[in-house]
């Protein structure tokens, strides 16, 4: 049983869970040198109250055709096609979604005990994306996080953009049910 700062407990039970995630200076993810630009934490939430389904991927963002036209530099394959982090970023607020790198933390530590709070069905399949904090790298980007499934387990990740793969399998955690108190 994971506890969280205020003494709530997270994963492992039938009942619902609840957390409070930590500010990202407290959870020991924040790389030495890096800064944080923004934490917006989620509050209080009902760990069996998070959606982890929703891409944001939208019809015209170039990943249905084997390339696009880049006007006058000619055709780019999708390889090379580049996501604009401030879009990803927008996205998450246009979808609701939360994740910040406390919440990372806490899904860490469920993990790191035996819990699966992420689908199982993601693993291999999806990126878990948390936009809510952009760290700043020592050498003068900004960053957010992700989890993705390697080596048998999800792991942390920092990323300033993604390529079309990143956003085919990027997801965002959004709420269901009553899954926040204030």
């Amino acid at each position: 049983m994971n506890t969280t700062k205020n003494g709530a407990s997270s994963g492992g039970t039938s009942k619902p869970s609840i957390v409070t995630p930590l500010p990202a200076v407290e959870t020991g993810l924040v790389p030495r040198d890096w800064t944080i630009v923004k934490d917006e934490l989620e509050g209080i939430l009902n760990i069996s109250g998070l959606d982890f389904q929703f891409c944001p991927r939208m019809d015209g963002d170039g990943v249905d055709t084997p390339g696009r036209d880049a006007g006058s530099r000619g055709w780019v394959p999708d390889w090379h096609w580049r996501i604009n982090p401030g879009l990803l970023l927008a996205r998450s607020r246009q979808a609701e979604a939360i994740g910040s790198l406390g919440l990372a933390k806490i899904l860490l530590d469920a993990q790191n005990k035996g819990n699966d709070i992420i689908p199982k069905e993601l693993r291999d399949k999806a990126y878990i994306v948390f936009p809510r904090t952009i760290l700043h790298s020592f050498d003068g980007y900004d960053w957010f996080t992700y989890l993705r499934w390697k080596d048998g387990r999800w792991k942390l990740y920092p990323t300033m953009q993604g390529d079309h793969e990143f956003l085919c399998r990027a997801r965002f955690i959004r709420l269901v049910k009553a899954a926040v108190s204030s």
